[in-house]
């Protein structure tokens, strides 16, 4: 009897110990990142032409090198950062490009649940440069990270990055 009281004693501290560690690994992924997962049997809600969220974001201004400015939507609270692109329709995705800015240099986790369009995200690393630009799609099942650290990353429709001609190690500043 006192055998299997220690079978079920340490199967019980295998699942606890194993349930603490999924919830560390849960709290170590960035809180914009966890508004849901693609195929968990949630239908993807309807397209907008704006959110309350893009409409709070203030508005601010990139300079792409020394002759092209674009006008951006900033994501400098993590409620912003959160919302994103969620929700909103492929032409006001073309028109809303986002700055996500980030407190301190950081590798957050990118999601494409609730996206209507494909995005390009530009990441941008702490000397002001382009460090990496990915491509997502909508609802794809995986995060987009960078590769290292950054200070900042640039969401636009997809395809804007090429036709901008940006490329990794291209300087890029912002005023918001």
């Amino acid at each position: 009897m006192a055998k299997r009281g220690r079978r079920r004693c340490e199967w019980r501290d295998a699942a606890v110990s194993g349930a603490v560690a999924f919830a560390l690994l849960l709290m170590s992924i960035p809180a914009y990142s966890l508004s849901g997962w693609p195929g968990d049997g949630e239908p993807a809600s309807a397209c907008v032409s704006e959110t309350d969220a893009v409409a709070s974001m203030p508005q601010g201004r990139v300079r792409l090198g020394e002759q092209r400015e674009l006008t951006v939507r900033i994501a400098a609270t993590a409620e912003h950062r959160a919302a994103g692109m969620q929700y909103l329709c492929p032409d006001a995705i073309a028109g809303n490009p986002i700055l996500f800015v980030f407190d301190s240099p950081a590798r957050p986790g990118f999601h494409m649940r609730n996206v209507h369009g494909g995005l390009d995200i530009i990441f941008i690393g702490t000397n002001r440069t382009i460090t990496a630009i990915e491509q997502m799609v909508s609802e794809q099942p995986h995060l987009t990270r960078p590769g290292e650290p950054v200070i900042a990353a640039l969401e636009m429709a997809a395809g804007e990055a090429e036709a901008l001609d940006l490329t990794k190690g291209q300087n890029i500043e912002w005023d918001y």
